[in-house]
C-alpha cells in the first residue's frame, strides 16, 4: 500500500472521474491556486499500474513536469517516488517518529546503582 499526492494547477484541465477510478475514496481539495489530490492508502505500483492509475499517470506526463508534483510513499522507509516539481506545489514529507502506548506493561526490578 501507498500514500500518494498530486498537485497541479486548478486551472488545469482534468475530469475528477479520472482521479476517482483509482480510488473513489481519495481526497480532492483546493488550497488557493492548488489542486490536491490525496491517495491515503492505495495499491500504486509504478511497475505493474493498474489501468486507471496508467491513466493518471498518462494525464501527468501531458501537463509537463514543470506543472504537477507528486509523491508516493510505500511501506518501506526507501520507497518513496517524487515526479514533477514538488517544491512549487508545496509537497515535502515530514518523517516522524510516534511513541505508541505500550499496552501491556512489562515488569521489571529496578536496577540497583549501588549506593
Amino acid at each position: 500500500m501507498s500514500l500518494v499526492t498530486l498537485a497541479f494547477n486548478k486551472d488545469q484541465e482534468h475530469n475528477d472521474d479520472l482521479f476517482r477510478a483509482v480510488d473513489p475514496n481519495c481526497r480532492i481539495s483546493v488550497l488557493g491556486d492548488i489542486k490536491y489530490v490525496e491517495y491515503p492508502w492505495v495499491v500504486w505500483y509504478l511497475e505493474s499500474p493498474c489501468e486507471p492509475i496508467l491513466l493518471v499517470m498518462s494525464y501527468l506526463q501531458e501537463l509537463g513536469i514543470e506543472n504537477y508534483g507528486f509523491i508516493r510513499l510505500g511501506e518501506q522507509t526507501e520507497d518513496c517516488t517524487y515526479m514533477g516539481d514538488t517544491v512549487r506545489f508545496g509537497l515535502a514529507v515530514d518523517a516522524k517518529i510516534i511513541i505508541v502506548p505500550y499496552h501491556h506493561h512489562i515488569k521489571s526490578k529496578p536496577t540497583s546503582t549501588g549506593e
